[in-house]
């Protein structure tokens, strides 16, 4: 997703590119339109329907005019891709625009390919592709095997399938429900308790997952579909490390109902992406003062959530959420 601290005519150019996107297809959807008056509010343009039906098309020598420097390209690319998921299917017009911009734009996004595979109908190769790229494949391996080697990464893969049990790692997490209330530790054992999540050292849990649970707890997102996308929108919006993986691979997973990752998402939900809803995590993810995955939370366990929250700089979920059209 691009970052909204871009200047008016850098975010004029990304507008009228997802526009390109959005009706390359026959219409525009009404998610699409969603996202477009989203991203208008919150790069402080007008996001009116009169606003947003004057943007003209553009050529992408244009945009890479305006858009020089190679990580704000990234985004915009990652951002067409991303409304080209809004109505629910994906097809080669729309693929045209984003491999046009890519191209001149000299971006070359991996998951562009995916999108092939997946219009394609390849849908195998797509899965492999995306466990090899994915965020488990690009960084928890390596550092799991960097740590400790075929220790290391039997204990990252072994409890996907209930194996690499370890009691005083259980106990280490599951202590932390001796902890007072409203503590961050008391706060996080609570969360897996009520929805019934393994904890680190028990079968299918696993400590590299503790960051992403934090980050939902401290975010306040639920962990329903709904919440899962909201949640990897604030991810992508303080992750240093390949911040579009989570909002790409939850998009697919719970608004186009594809299984990317494994098939135990496939059919539990479509459209479940909410514009507004994405686009605001975004921009509190972009506050949050560090990484979330790469932070250490042991130090936190005994302070009080809402001081950690506060000292991460992390702003309150609002509850209801509209942009005007």
């Amino acid at each position: 997703m691009l970052p909204f601290r871009i200047d008016p005519a850098q975010a004029e150019v990304a507008l009228r590119a997802l526009k390109m996107v959005a009706t390359a297809s026959e219409g525009i959807h009404a998610t699409e339109a969603a996202l477009l008056r989203a991203a208008a509010s919150a790069f402080g343009l007008p996001a009116s329907f009169g606003a947003l039906a004057a943007l003209e098309p553009l050529d992408p020598a244009e945009a890479a005019k305006v858009i020089p420097d190679e990580v704000t390209r990234t985004r915009l690319v990652e951002a067409m891709m991303l409304m080209a998921l809004m109505d629910q299917e994906v097809d080669e017009a729309e693929l045209a625009v984003i491999d046009r911009f890519a191209g001149v734009l000299g971006i070359e996004e991996p998951r562009v390919r995916n999108l092939h595979q997946l219009v394609d109908g390849d849908h195998t190769r797509m899965k492999l592709d995306f466990m090899r790229r994915g965020y488990f494949g690009r960084y928890v391996v390596p550092e799991a095997w960097e740590s400790a080697g075929v220790k290391g990464l039997w204990k990252a893969f072994a409890p996907r399938i209930g194996l690499a049990t370890d009691a005083d790692l259980a106990w280490k997490y599951k202590e932390l429900g001796l902890l007072p209330a409203g503590t961050l530790g008391r706060e996080y054992w609570t969360h897996c308790m009520q929805r019934h999540f393994s904890f680190p050292g028990e079968p299918y849990g696993f400590e590299w997952q503790v960051v992403h649970d934090m980050g939902h707890l401290l975010g306040g997102h639920e962990t329903d579909p709904h919440g899962e996308i909201e949640q990897a929108a604030f991810e992508a919006g303080y992750m240093r490390r390949d911040p579009f993986f989570f909002i790409f691979t939850t998009t697919m997973m719970f608004h186009l109902g594809v299984a990317v990752v494994g098939d135990d998402y496939l059919g539990l939900s479509k459209g479940a992406f909410e514009p507004e809803r994405a686009v605001h995590a975004f921009e509190r993810g972009l506050a949050v003062k560090t990484d979330l995955t790469q932070w250490d939370y042991w130090p936190h366990v005994k302070r009080p959530i809402a001081d950690v929250r506060a000292e991460l700089g992390i702003e309150a979920r609002p509850e209801v959420l509209r942009i005007e059209s």
